[in-house]
């Protein structure tokens, strides 16, 4: 069993230019700046053509009753590019709370926090450029004991390129007292958590944390009781420290809630939780489905607890793909907190 992250029940509600002079100047400024931005993006263009490979990949599938040939052919070469992303650079494999990147040639797993793809409901590490020769296609028929089926076989080979990583520029922090010199990853059976944070740039901040022993990832930020509210917003160079309870009135949140960390097996000496830090700088964030299990107390001594709203690690992780896949602006932080008895 996986450690219990329980939330303490205690909440805080309560100048123009000279007419006279000479263009000459300016015009030599702007056709020099002209050619200087010319010739920028041309090595920027080359700079990105040099990170383009030669893939080739292809795929075959039947074609449905409900699907004319034109549409078959167009999703057979959108999953036969997949599979030549897939060759070129891995494959996304997500087990637990973790996603990790296959290699193609050898099957080994090498975790990764890299912003993926998603084509066709496939994660992939690269993006389809262009193709070098048009794809191929040949269809062919089959039985399959009562009645004929038409098969589609599309090859693709082209140019792709694999995806660059997100530019991480937060500062992330997790604290056993509200000042940033208490910064931890080891915590205590019972001890207070708290978050720093600070961004650059005004964006909107979720916060998760998976007890991998449970298998489940609970919702600490926005605090459960702010219920509707997607993601905490962000003010550019703001300090933040969150879980504490003095907090409410200078963030300008409708409440504050203390979170502290627990062991659930008693003769666990150790627990590992993994902490999952999204943040946007465009809009705010959405969430996955979750289960409300605030409705269910958990007593430790003479203190009632409550559960943050929770789903499977699993679900959390595919979920986070996919948001991060469709806005690459989105950036993810993660960091290990170590639970002792």
């Amino acid at each position: 069993m996986i450690s219990k992250i329980p939330t303490r029940n205690k909440f805080n509600f309560h100048a123009l230019p000279n007419r006279n002079s000479s263009n000459i100047g300016a015009v030599l400024v702007w056709v020099g700046l002209v050619y200087f931005n010319t010739m920028g993006s041309l090595q920027y263009a080359e700079a990105q053509r040099s990170k383009e490979v030669k893939a080739q990949g292809e795929y075959q599938m039947r074609v449905e009753l409900s699907v004319n040939m034109d549409q078959a052919r167009t999703k057979a070469i959108q999953l036969a590019r997949i599979d030549a992303l897939r060759r070129t650079f891995g494959e996304v494999v997500v087990q637990g709370n973790s996603t990790f990147l296959k290699n193609s040639s050898n099957g080994t797993l090498n975790s990764s926090t890299s912003a993926f793809n998603l084509i066709s409901e496939s994660l992939v590490n690269g993006e389809w450029i262009s193709d070098i020769e048009e794809p191929t296609f040949t269809t062919s028929n089959k039985s399959n004991g009562t009645e004929d089926e038409i098969w589609i076989h599309a090859k693709v080979y082209g140019w792709v390129r694999e995806l660059d990583p997100v530019v991480q520029n937060c500062e992330v922090q997790p604290l056993s007292c509200p000042k940033i010199s208490c910064k931890t990853y080891q915590f205590n059976h019972g001890q207070s958590f708290y978050l720093a944070f600070q961004s650059p740039v005004n964006g909107y901040l979720t916060v998760y944390l998976d007890n991998p022993e449970e298998q489940t990832t609970y919702k600490i930020l926005p605090y459960s009781a702010m219920k509707g509210d997607l993601s905490i917003p962000i003010v550019a160079d703001k300090s933040y420290v969150f879980f504490d309870s003095k907090s409410k009135s200078e963030y300008n949140l409708p409440q504050t809630e203390e979170l502290e960390l627990y062991i659930g097996e008693a003769s666990n000496p150790q627990e590992l939780n993994k902490l999952f830090v999204i943040f946007s700088p465009n809009h705010e964030i959405g969430k996955p489905i979750l289960s409300n299990s605030s409705s269910q107390p958990i007593k430790e001594g003479n203190s009632k607890f409550f559960l943050p709203p929770n789903l499977p690690s699993e679900d959390f992780q595919r979920w986070l793909n996919t948001l991060r896949s469709k806005n690459r602006q989105i950036q993810l932080y993660t960091e290990i907190l170590t639970i002792n008895r």
